[in-house]
């Protein structure tokens, strides 16, 4: 892979400690091309993923990521769920 560039579309911080931090990320693949085969292929962009995402540090050590959840899936859901409510208030 070379070149592979990520765009960061929003960034909220759920948590702040000294050696925990939670965030909700949504950002995609902007560009980037896979080598190593005959012919160097150019990535297509991605759709936006929302993640939340976990890093822990213990003393004297760098930060490192804990965990990784799909955070879309439940905005999606209650997107659709708000959605069909206010649809179906309107009938």
């Amino acid at each position: 892979m070379e070149g592979l560039t990520t765009q960061v579309l929003s960034l909220e911080v759920l948590e702040r400690g000294p050696h925990r931090l939670v965030l909700v990320v949504t950002d995609r693949v902007a560009g980037g091309v896979a080598v190593g085969g005959a012919v160097p292929v150019t990535l297509p962009r991605d759709r936006a993923s929302t993640r939340r995402v976990v890093l822990t540090r213990e003393p004297g050590r760098p930060w490192q990521v804990d965990e990784v959840r799909d955070a879309g899936v439940a905005q999606e859901s209650a997107a659709a769920s708000t959605s069909r409510t206010s649809s179906s208030s309107k009938s």
